[in-house]
């Protein structure tokens, strides 16, 4: 009987021997799970993977161990998605913002243009005025001059004084542009 007391005895020595190295193990086990659950609550992932890896290469049958590094995988993920998103939106506004340049750009040129050609109309409205008041001039030249001398003047004279008026008609012509100058672009400062 002593014998077998003495087995019982060896028998529950050893298996609270196991209990206790199990206990130990465990709790060796929950300090690696800490570890990386206070990282993970402090935002610092990294780290939290480095102790969940250690604990994982010593107790990889760790349930809670197990669980923490699925859930670091899956912020991991969660992250690594948020900046791909990210970047898109980042490109889809710089592309939406240069098309909104090249659009600002393609008006104003378009309005450059039109203020181009409204000065251009101008001018020519200006000359045409000009030309205008110089036939006008010309014809009471001429009305003055048959006026005065009621006599016929020769067609070769005629032509003669219209080429005279067509030069000088030139001649203003050429002093208007000179003094106008060519239409000048205006650069808008608003």
């Amino acid at each position: 009987m002593r014998s077998r007391n003495s087995h019982f005895i060896i028998g529950l020595v050893c298996a609270i021997a196991l209990v206790r190295i199990g206990t130990a193990q465990q709790r060796a086990a929950d300090s690696f799970f800490n570890a990386g659950a206070n990282h993970y609550i402090d935002g610092e992932l990294e780290a939290a993977t480095g102790e969940v890896e250690l604990g994982l290469g010593l107790y990889p049958e760790d349930a809670k161990l197990i669980a923490l590094k699925e859930l670091l995988e899956q912020q991991q993920q969660e992250e690594q998605e948020q900046e791909q998103e990210n970047q898109q939106d980042q490109q889809d506004q710089q592309d939406q913002d240069q098309q909104q340049d090249q659009q600002d750009q393609q008006n104003q040129d378009e309005e450059d243009q039109q203020d181009d050609q409204q000065n251009q109309d101008e001018q020519d409205q200006q000359e045409d005025q000009q030309d205008q008041q110089q036939d006008q001039d010309e014809q009471d030249q001429q009305q003055d001059q048959q006026e005065q001398s009621p006599e016929q003047i020769s067609q070769e004279e005629a032509e003669m004084l219209l080429d005279a008026l067509k030069q000088e008609e030139q001649a203003e012509r050429e002093k208007m542009r000179l003094m106008l100058g060519q239409p000048q672009k205006v650069d808008k400062d608003w």
